[in-house]
């Protein structure tokens, strides 16, 4: 590398270079699959807070002025510490093809030997059809997999004192011959899989560069060189070499004998000088594997010898993970005075293995539940083997002892039945025993452990891991990390992992990469686990997670810090909760705005830095929903930062110092794990907050990710024409600009028709008015706003609500069923031009009768003018019969003796002029003295809609409880013996039996000969379809008022008569009114 290359690759500045490296992120947004920022500008801030939350090795940008154009991460290798992990590599479109990233990739050997590496790694993409040659050229190999890994051994080759004489005079990248193409290197050689290094001098002059000081001096075009070394991709480790002088080779008969067995080690070894040559040659063996050989030797000029020891593999040897080096066996070669090291990758394999499936046995006490065991062999020849299973006390099997034929390198099984005759942890050990070569052969026992659960109970089992179940959830404390691992314990589908660490740095942590310490022990209300880990790289430092369970849905966590060292510490606690899968899951957040809903498979919540600070929030909680189950997190006010994406919750705490001898705690996190979805989680954050839920309670406004919607809500026109604001919004960080259309119906007209929007995030929603218009006649319409944008089309019904044409609202007072004064009634009658209302004060305060404007028909089944006996009931008033409920008092008797004094009113509400008669009476029970129950009947002209209002005023200095609502008998065109009740989801026609059901916000009551169709709406939930059997059916809506000292509640609740069914389900829009 020249000296300019040098002064443009340096290592990275992160305040300084922030802008530059962000800009140089945007710049190379498209050349990562899906995009690297997902639609959001990476900014300045962004890299700042990535680089002092991660810990890294070295970073280094290659600079050009002001701008960056490439951009190279190095870290320690958390599984392998022989090697450097290429965390990150990138380079500007705007720089490629000027070899900038092979210049990052040699930096990072040389920066691998100055580290005493042994290699250096990187994952990338099969797709990555760009850097795949770089990295080939540069000397990494692709080692065979789905997800490619690619592993660099030039640190290793670089350093081989065998080696040093041939780059002392070439460059490494230089003479490397490579194959290049888009496919694993998945070579085989002398029975290894292996990687093959091969340099060829071709006689051209060294530049200088590589690993080498690289020699000025011209090469004659016949003196080619030639090196080759091979790595054997098991031990991940060089195990043959062929210079100019010698050639050495380590090879093995059986990369995966069975364990308990033997395999051969072969050398072969040449000297390739024209004078003797001595070696000494040492094998020794790591793992499971056992060999003692040694040999001294002179090879002549030109000799070859091949030796060979045996390696045995213990009989107690396990399986090795695949995902880390092979045990291995290492030979220490001297060849003359040049030490050369080789190593041979050898994995035992088990000769035959059980599992059991389900994987984790729980059983309900008494019943029997079958399972299955299989049997893997790895044997190369069918064998039959002898199972037996032994069941702790308490514990029965069906049959203790098994036949089982298992195929060469096959499986075999059979199914078995246990059944506990009691709650608790039970041991189930499986055993098995075959022949081979005339000779019996123990599989190694399988120990399970079987819970039964009882009921609504907890049990929980310490083994290495501590496992622990409820009725709800299993969860699993493994030591890696100390993490939480938990799953619906019906399914055994994964929900998410909880986890917890201080933090700097982030990543890589020793606390995620180490083993903790784990206990479990009941402390009477449940069960406490603790994970602990002392720190390495700050000693004197512990932490402690501790996790309290019991038989519910809820898991508290919280977190420790004590120093037992002599200087203070000081860190920041980073916890997390993954769901089960960003495909299957669905967040759900409470937003000042409303409920934010979103799938987590694109970016379901805003993600920059102002969303994190949680402003955001109007409540502390958060949940994944899963069709197997919810995970819910509550966490406590005064984070740092919370961040929610597909994947997981994120939450960094305020910096937090730990004095010298003394422990510092973080607040505690909640789980709360299982069925109830959002709703659930919410009710617990509301319990702990000391929030009461109050009945019928509305639920807040849904917010889909992208949406439009109007303000108010609901679009009511008040005479002909009516302005509306609209507002669009998207509830990511990433903007989006596009289109809104309003679709009208016939009758109705939008100016302007359309709108455009631009540059739309959850900062900045876009706002507009609309005037809306029509001709037609009180009613309730339906239109659309469709958005169009360049990620996402969606569709919006627009209700559209005419609710009067302007004709006058009269009220007139009349005597009815005789003089007051001998028993008679004052009844004020409202009338619209539509309808015509009887309200009777002296009756119940009930309204005693609607009419057709003009007609005779009363709609309402009503008593008036005297008590009568209905169904069950006597006295039974009727009509829109108002209820308080006190105790032993029957339905009517608690308002019978009551005073109700009426007067017209009217007053203004969304633009609308309400009309009508307030009835009110000063409560003279002792259960209710103090209060004042006022009752509006109103209306608009023109319409079919009568507003009720209940209204309940405190006159007291107490906070007052009390009980009410209205009875709604109904008789649709005087008729009610076929009355069909209905809701949204349900149906019930006239039956002789009595049944009340609830409704939800709205229910209706259908003559089923005419269609003529009462609808009672309310905002909050509770109306009830209330049928009374042969006496018809009816509607209801009661609910518990709480009133403060001196305060006010009140419920509204609108009925309708409309013309048909389909016409009383369009109403159901005004409970946004």
């Amino acid at each position: 590398m020249t000296m300019a290359e040098q002064a443009n690759l340096r290592l990275i500045d992160p305040v300084r270079d922030a802008a530059a490296i962000a800009g140089m992120w945007n710049e190379s947004d498209g050349e990562w699959p899906g995009t690297w920022n997902s639609g959001v500008p990476t900014t300045a801030r962004d890299i700042r807070e990535w680089h002092e939350k991660e810990e890294y090795t070295a970073v280094f940008v290659w600079a050009e002025g002001e701008k960056i154009g490439g951009y190279c991460s190095l870290v320690y290798d958390k599984d392998d510490g022989e090697a450097l992990y290429l965390a990150l590599l990138n380079v500007s479109p705007r720089f490629q093809g000027r070899s900038i990233g092979r210049r990052l990739l040699v930096r990072s050997v040389e920066m691998a030997i100055e580290d005493k590496k042994y290699h250096l790694d990187l994952d990338t993409w099969s797709g990555n059809v760009k850097a795949m040659a770089p990295y080939k050229r540069t000397g990494f190999f692709w080692d065979a997999g789905g997800w490619p890994i690619m592993r660099n051994y030039m640190p290793a080759i670089l350093e081989m004192p065998c080696t040093r004489y041939f780059f002392d005079r070439h460059d490494w990248y230089e003479s490397l011959e490579r194959r290049i193409d888009q496919q694993p290197d998945d070579e085989t050689w002398e029975g290894l899989v292996i990687f093959t290094y091969r340099f060829t001098s071709g006689g051209t002059p060294s530049s200088s560069g590589g690993a080498g000081s690289g020699a000025d001096e011209p090469e004659s075009a016949g003196d080619r060189e030639e090196l080759t070394v091979r790595v054997d991709r098991e031990a991940r480790h060089v195990t043959a070499v062929e210079t100019a002088d010698l050639s050495a080779w380590a090879t093995v008969d059986e990369i995966e004998p069975v364990r308990g067995g033997q395999t051969l080690l072969r050398w072969k070894l040449e000297n390739r000088k024209d004078a003797p040559a001595a070696f000494s040659l040492t094998a020794k063996e790591t793992g499971d594997l056992s060999i003692d050989y040694h040999c001294r030797k002179t090879l002549g000029p030109g000799e070859t010898v091949s030796l060979e020891a045996p390696v045995s593999v213990s009989a107690k040897a396990e399986t090795a993970d695949v995902k880390k080096t092979a045990p291995r066996v290492r030979t220490s070669i001297r060849w003359d005075d040049l030490p050369i090291d080789l190593a041979t990758g050898i994995r035992p394999r088990v000769e035959m293995s059980f599992s059991v499936d389900p994987g984790e046995i729980t059983l309900a006490p008494g019943a029997p539940r079958p399972v299955r065991v299989t049997l893997h062999s790895q044997l190369a020849e069918d064998v039959e083997a002898q199972v037996r299973i032994t069941a702790s006390d308490g514990l029965s099997v069906d049959r203790s002892a098994r036949t089982v034929a298992v195929p060469a390198r096959g499986y075999g099984g059979f199914e078995t039945v246990l059944e506990a005759d009691r709650p608790g942890v039970f041991g189930l050990t499986l055993s098995g025993r075959f022949e081979r070569e005339g000779k019996p052969v123990d599989l190694a026992d399988a120990k399970h452990a079987v819970f039964a659960l009882a009921p609504g109970g907890l049990l929980y089992h310490q083994d290495g891991a501590v496992r622990f179940e409820n009725e709800i959830f299993r969860a699993n404390l493994v030591a890696e990390g100390g993490q939480l691992k938990i799953s619906d314990r019906a399914t055994g589908r994964h929900l998410g992992t909880e986890g917890g660490r201080p933090i700097p740095p982030k990543w890589p942590s020793e606390y995620s990469e180490s083993d903790f310490k784990l206990k479990a022990e009941g402390d009477g209300n449940g069960v406490v686990l603790t994970a602990t880990f002392a720190s390495r790289k700050t000693p004197g430092l512990v932490f402690s997670r501790i996790i309290r369970l019991n038989a519910g849905p809820v898991i508290t966590v919280e977190h420790t810090l004590e120093n037992t060292g002599f200087d203070p510490r000081t860190s920041r606690l980073y916890q997390f909760v993954t769901n089960g899968g960003a495909d299957q899951s669905a967040l759900t957040l409470p937003l000042r705005e409303g409920i934010l809903k979103a799938r987590c498979s694109d970016r379901p919540a805003p993600d920059d830095h102002d969303f994190k600070m949680g402003d955001s929030y109007a409540e502390t909680w958060g949940a994944f929903e899963m069709p197997h189950g919810t995970m819910g997190v509550l966490w406590l006010d005064g984070l740092d930062e919370v961040e929610w994406s597909g994947y997981e919750f994120q939450a960094v705490s305020v910096e937090t110092t730990c004095a010298p001898q003394s422990c510092v705690s973080f607040g505690a996190l909640r789980l709360r794990v299982g069925d109830g979805g959002w709703q659930g989680v919410r009710r617990l954050w509301r319990r702990i907050q000391g929030e009461p839920v109050g009945e019928g309670e509305p639920v807040p406004r849904i917010l889909d990710e992208f949406e439009a919607s109007t303000d108010p809500p609901l679009a009511v026109v008040s005479g002909d024409e009516t302005d509306i604001r609209f507002r669009i919004a998207q509830w990511k960080s990433r903007k989006a600009s596009g289109t809104v259309s309003f679709v009208m119906p016939d009758g109705w007209r939008c100016d302007p028709p359309w709108a455009s929007f631009s540059d739309v995030d959850w900062r900045q929603p876009f706002y507009g008015s609309v005037r809306l218009s029509t001709s037609r006649p009180p009613g309730v319409y339906t239109g659309r706003m469709v958005l169009d944008s360049g990620e996402r089309g969606a569709e919006v019904e627009l209700p559209l609500v005419r609710l009067t044409d302007g004709s006058v609202v009269e009220v007139d007072e009349v005597e009815s069923g005789g003089h007051v004064e001998f028993g008679g009634h004052r009844v004020y009658t409202i009338r619209n031009q539509r309808l015509e209302i009887d309200v009777a004060p002296s009756f119940l305060g009930s309204v005693s009768a609607i009419r057709d404007a003009g007609g005779e028909c009363n709609h309402l089944a009503s008593a008036f003018p005297r008590p009568e006996a209905f169904g069950w009931s006597y006295p039974w008033y009727g009509g829109l019969q108002p209820e308080i409920v006190l105790d032993r008092l029957s339905w009517t008797e608690s308002l019978e003796d009551e005073t109700f004094v009426a007067e017209p009113v009217s007053y203004r509400a969304r633009g609308l002029e309400w009309t009508g008669v307030r009835q009110r009476a000063a409560l003279s029970r002792d259960a209710c003295r103090g209060l004042t129950l006022e009752l509006d009947t109103l209306t608009l002209g023109g319409g079919p809609v009568i507003k009720l209002v209940w209204r309940l005023l405190n006159e007291s200095d107490a906070h007052r409880r009390l009980r009410g609502g209205w009875h709604v008998f109904l008789k649709p065109d005087g008729e009610m013996d076929d009355t069909v009740l209905f809701s949204a989801d349900s149906e019930r026609k006239q039956r002789p039996w009595y049944v009340e059901q609830d409704g939800g916000h709205w229910a209706a009551a259908s003559n089923p000969r005419t269609g003529r169709t009462f609808v009672l709406v309310a905002p909050k939930n509770g109306v009830r379809m209330d049928s009374w059997g042969d006496a018809g059916g009816h509607l209801k809506l009661m609910r518990g008022h709480e009133v403060a000292a001196r305060g006010v509640s009140e419920e509204t609740a609108y009925l309708v008569l409309a013309g048909s069914r389909d016409e009383a389900r369009q109403y159901a829009v005004l409970k946004d009114l």
